[in-house]
């Protein structure tokens, strides 16, 4: 049992490597660590940004009807995720009772381009292309958010607040207009590596992925795999971070020598096509699951 449990862990591993690097690449001619040669985009930063904080199936609030059992381009997102994303149990930036099968740094801006796809025509950047299995271009795009010294990445997977429609917003110079004045939605996991309260003020813009630094925000799902492994070969308690240690620590040495050499960025905005190339973190943390009986 046990020599068949390391080989389901060994397959299981090398399968979401696989998926990692096929679902890390829209430039098909670009490999990780080789960097394209394309050109690079600096997005414009949106400042002084109220922030309020959200979470996968959150219920109705005092100032929404709108549940987020769903999100607007995921009709099943509590069961993409994993669970219901608790932001009162975690264990480091992710939730404490399962393995998130989906990045726990994640946000919600006012614009759903599948809903108004003439004003995604308008403002969308020509160069974002849906990521791998997805409809939206904007649906998985990666943000930087800064407070008081602070920056985290996460991602932008639902609509909110408020709002579905201010592309003016998301990618132009307007200004948050709903009676909150609110105009980014983030996850318990970027409320706690930020400091952040219910309600607080950021800066934001968009970077491509191959932009996003190594950190708590990559690559969770492979630890999700292994842990439905054990717990379908041994229904027992574990903790994941002990699996595949070895190989957690040689792709954090890679992802080390990838970024060794600093990027030189060029100063475009939404005018010329770019690449997208998530690097891999192993700085993951330690999550304590609990299979059901």
């Amino acid at each position: 049992m046990a020599l068949a449990l390391v080989f389901l862990c060994s397959f299981v591993l090398a399968k979401a490597s696989f998926l990692r690097a096929e679902v890390s690449l829209s430039d098909p001619g670009t490999e990780r660590g080789f960097p394209s040669s394309r050109p690079k985009h600096t997005y414009p930063w949106h400042r002084n940004i109220i922030t309020t904080v959200f979470w996968i199936g959150e219920g109705r609030t005092p100032i929404s009807s709108a549940t987020n059992y769903a999100s607007a381009w995921d009709l099943h997102w509590i069961r993409s995720y994993g669970g219901f994303d608790d932001p009162n149990h975690r264990a480091g930036p992710c939730p404490r009772r399962f393995a998130a099968t989906r990045n726990p740094f994640y946000v919600a801006l006012p614009f759903n381009d599948l809903k108004y796809p003439e004003l995604a025509r308008k403002w969308v950047p020509a160069w974002w292309k849906p990521n791998f299995g997805e409809r939206s271009r904007c649906k998985g795009k990666w943000v930087e958010i800064r407070h008081r010294g602070k920056t985290a990445y996460a991602q932008w997977e639902d609509v909110g607040p408020l709002r579905y429609d201010h592309a003016s917003y998301v990618f132009g110079n307007d200004r948050p207009n709903t009676y909150t004045r609110a105009g980014l939605d983030v996850s318990p996991a970027v409320k706690t590596y930020l400091g952040l309260e219910a309600t607080s003020v950021c800066d934001w813009r968009f970077v491509d992925a191959e932009e996003v630094p190594p950190g708590p925000w990559l690559s969770y799902q492979e630890q999700a795999l292994v842990y439905s492994a054990l717990k379908d070969g041994t229904g027992t308690r574990t903790r994941l971070d002990r699996i595949g240690s070895m190989w957690m620590e040689k792709e954090l040495a890679s992802n080390a020598r990838a970024s060794s050499s600093p990027a030189s960025h060029r100063q475009e905005s939404f005018s010329s096509p770019g690449t997208t190339s998530v690097p891999f973190s192993s700085g993951l943390p330690t999550i304590e699951v609990n299979p059901p009986q």
